[in-house]
C-alpha cells in the first residue's frame, strides 16, 4: 500500500519495493501521491528493471466522482498520473457517495 507515504520520499519507496520483489502496488487518489508513484515506475521501467505486466496496479475512485461521466474520467487521470498504460483493477474507494466534486480534506497523522 501507498497510503501515508510522503511525496518526497515516494520515489525511493516504489524503487525499494520492487527491488524486494514487490509486485502489488496498491494506489488512490485521495492519498495525493500518484504522480509520484507513476515517477518511480517510470524510472523502473526505463532501466528495465521490470515490465508494466510484471506488477499488478490498483486504484481506488474517490467518493466525490461516482457519476458516470466522471468515473471513466478519474481511471485515465489515474493512468496517466501512474504513467502506466492500464490499472489491473480500479474499486470504489468506499460504497458510498459525496457530492460531486466535493472533496474533504483529511489528516492522517
Amino acid at each position: 500500500g501507498t497510503f501515508k507515504t510522503k511525496n518526497e520520499e515516494m520515489i525511493e519507496v516504489i524503487e525499494n519495493a520492487i527491488e524486494i520483489g514487490y509486485r502489488h502496488i496498491d494506489c488512490a487518489w485521495i492519498y495525493g501521491n500518484e504522480k509520484e508513484i507513476g515517477k518511480g515506475l517510470s524510472g523502473i521501467f526505463q532501466k528495465g528493471k521490470i515490465k508494466r505486466n510484471d506488477l499488478f496496479l490498483t486504484s481506488k475512485l474517490w467518493c466525490s466522482f461516482h457519476k458516470y461521466n466522471r468515473v471513466k474520467e478519474q481511471c485515465l487521470m489515474t493512468i496517466n498520473d501512474l504513467q502506466c498504460q492500464y490499472l489491473d483493477l480500479f474499486l470504489i474507494h468506499w460504497p458510498f457517495a459525496f457530492i460531486d466534486q466535493v472533496c474533504f480534506s483529511f489528516s492522517f497523522s
